[in-house]
């Protein structure tokens, strides 16, 4: 790997992930009782928890509010994001104690 390269990835400060066919493959599970499910890849849970430990602050943005989407927040330990909502405003969730400043 070049040292530019490494240089250039040391500045990062924050990584936003959207979460529908970005974090999960793109469909929807639909249940008889009304309740839905999405499937989420667990590796790409280790490279943001390694972000993290990198000192990375992630997020994870999603247009729409369900309780998958925020359980897998709450998965990976991120501290909530006041006054967020859908893909055009800040992130949700941050990993960071502070929000970050977009």
């Amino acid at each position: 790997m070049s040292t530019d390269l490494l240089q250039r990835g040391k500045a990062i400060k924050l990584a936003v992930f959207d979460v529908d066919g970005v974090l999960t493959d793109g469909r929807l599970y639909f249940l008889e009782d009304g309740s839905e499910f999405k499937t989420f890849n667990t590796l790409d849970g280790q490279g943001i928890k390694m972000l993290m430990a990198a000192g990375v602050q992630t997020a994870i943005i999603s247009g729409r509010k369900t309780p998958v989407v925020e359980r897998r927040a709450k998965n990976l330990h991120p501290a909530p994001l006041p006054g967020a909502r859908g893909q055009t405003r800040r992130p949700r969730r941050t990993s960071g104690p502070t929000q970050p400043k977009l």
